[in-house]
């Protein structure tokens, strides 16, 4: 058997085992309808399980799709405007946190992500304290973490390969007695860039590419 027919066998037999290639990529990290996994305080609650889902937002916050995302405000229940559930005042405890977990390829690689919450939030990478919640209020915290446009906490992070967490630890400082006078929510939108897993589709597509070319070669050289 020729080299290239060697090739072409073992490119054949790559294809069938799924090897895969990886890609340099930008994926969203958009908060959403049961976009990340969801849990609740204890202190606060029974039932501590939550699926996200989208809220209405106050007129004065970040309005949703920040900078062309699709990114929208969530929270555990309908606790945004003209909503049915009052978050429960926390007094300093947490009241939902929010957990996102990705991995990034053996290059490594980046996060660009803007985070708002009402009335605060603190937020983790990895266990790590990144933005702290602030008790000080006006709508909401009167600086980031807050809820208005430019209140957001910006994390930009240079990413080693391998799985990554953040977490967004919800706050609720307002005493108003209705949902309409005191909102509860978090919105966050961003990116994390990286080595990703190729589709299966166009993993197969290369390897059959490149199979094909070495076939071709060895034909014109006979």
């Amino acid at each position: 058997m020729k080299l290239k027919d060697i090739i072409v066998t073992i490119l054949g037999a790559c294809a069938m085992l799924g090897a895969t290639f990886t890609v340099a990529s930008a994926a969203p990290l958009n908060s959403g309808p049961g976009s990340a996994s969801c849990e609740l305080n204890s202190n606060l609650f029974v039932d501590t399980s939550c699926t996200l889902e989208a809220i209405t937002p106050h007129r004065l916050w970040q309005s949703n799709n920040p900078d062309g995302s699709d990114a929208v405000w969530v929270s555990y229940a309908n606790t945004g405007i003209g909503g049915d559930t009052l978050a429960p005042t926390s007094k300093g405890d947490w009241v939902m946190k929010i957990t996102e977990t990705f991995h990034i390829g053996p290059n490594g690689g980046s996060i660009q992500m803007k985070v708002w919450a009402d009335d605060t939030a603190g937020i983790y990478l990895n266990g790590n304290l990144m933005a702290a919640p602030q008790f000080g209020q006006n709508v909401c915290a009167d600086k980031p973490v807050g809820c208005e446009p430019d209140e957001f906490y910006f994390l930009d992070e240079l990413l080693s390969a391998g799985t990554h967490t953040i977490e967004i630890y919800g706050y609720q400082v307002g005493t108003g007695k209705t949902v309409d006078s005191n909102p509860f929510g978090v919105l966050y939108a961003g990116s994390i860039t990286g080595e990703v897993p190729a589709p299966p589709a166009l993993t197969l597509f290369g390897l059959a590419g490149l199979g094909l070319l070495a076939r071709r070669r060895a034909a014109a050289q006979r």
